[in-house]
């Protein structure tokens, strides 16, 4: 039992420090230095490889179903930036946050819109349509808890 517990201390501690190590190659790769983004790639590679061999025939088929699909989605993701231009983006953005384009300013410049309701009316219910209404059950139409 001491042996598993120095060896769990010992493999958490060697996870941070990698951490720490994969952040500085990360923020070298972002910055321009095209070597640390390569070395942070085979890093993580080689220690996901690692866990992977650990790991048995029922896992390791877990793993890579969902491996590939992250990949995948990944790569949906990142095709999906490359389409878009930086103001198709800014106004997407925008219009995520709820802030409308000032008129006759630049893009870029954004104000939020005044708010629908006076200050400290109740604000509706988002959910009340898919809440079936039943006024013969006390609890709005859902069964209670046993």
């Amino acid at each position: 039992m001491r042996e598993l517990t120095k060896s769990m201390f010992g493999w958490s501690w060697a996870m941070s420090l990698f951490g720490m190590q994969q952040m500085a190659d990360l923020a070298g790769g972002m910055m321009g230095n095209t070597e640390r983004a390569r070395k942070a790639t085979r890093s993580f590679d080689n220690v996901t490889s690692a866990g992977v061999g650990e790991m048995g025939q029922t896992m390791r088929t877990a793993f890579e179903t969902g491996n590939n699909m992250q990949r995948c989605m990944m790569d949906l993701f990142f095709a999906g930036l490359s389409m878009m231009d930086s103001d198709r983006m800014s106004r997407m953005a925008a219009n995520a946050a709820g802030c409308q384009q000032q008129d006759g300013q630049s893009a870029g410049r954004w104000t939020t819109p005044p708010p629908q309701q006076p200050a400290g009316a109740p604000r509706p219910n988002p959910f009340a349509q898919y809440r079936p209404a039943d006024p013969a059950m006390p609890s709005g139409g859902y069964p209670s808890n046993p």
